[in-house]
């Protein structure tokens, strides 16, 4: 199988939102970010690290972005992850792949959901952070 991501979107362009909006940028992959912080964003757009922006969760949370984009990346605090998903529950069972960075899970709980996939943000090796 082979699935092509051609646009993405990412909420919380924070250290890991923004790092992840460059390399996917870099390889091509057309960005959208959020952020609540109006001033990320904006600093975001100024040095390229996303492509365009969202208003609002929203703007986000509307049928007409399913096609439009092929993956969303909640880039929040753990504490915050779960309100932002729920927050999107009209793209839930969508074409959309939804996925996070939280580095716990054990406090999300989503029901009749198929495409949201949790994932960690792993980075050095198992003997350092």
């Amino acid at each position: 199988m082979n699935i092509q991501v051609k646009e993405i979107l990412i909420i919380g362009l924070g250290l890991i939102g923004s790092s992840i909006a460059m390399a996917s940028r870099s390889k091509g992959i057309v960005v959208h970010g959020f952020d609540i912080n109006e001033a990320y964003v904006a600093k975001a757009l100024e040095e390229k690290i996303i492509d365009g922006s969202f208003s609002s969760i929203k703007e986000i949370n509307n049928k007409d972005l399913i096609g439009k984009v092929d993956l969303i990346i909640v880039s929040v605090s753990p504490k915050n992850t779960q309100d932002v998903i729920n927050e999107l529950d009209v793209l839930w069972n969508s074409d959309i792949t939804i996925t996070d960075t939280a580095s716990v899970k054990n406090h999300l709980k989503f029901s009749s959901s198929s495409n949201i996939v949790l994932s960690h943000p792993i980075a050095g090796s198992d003997k350092s952070g």
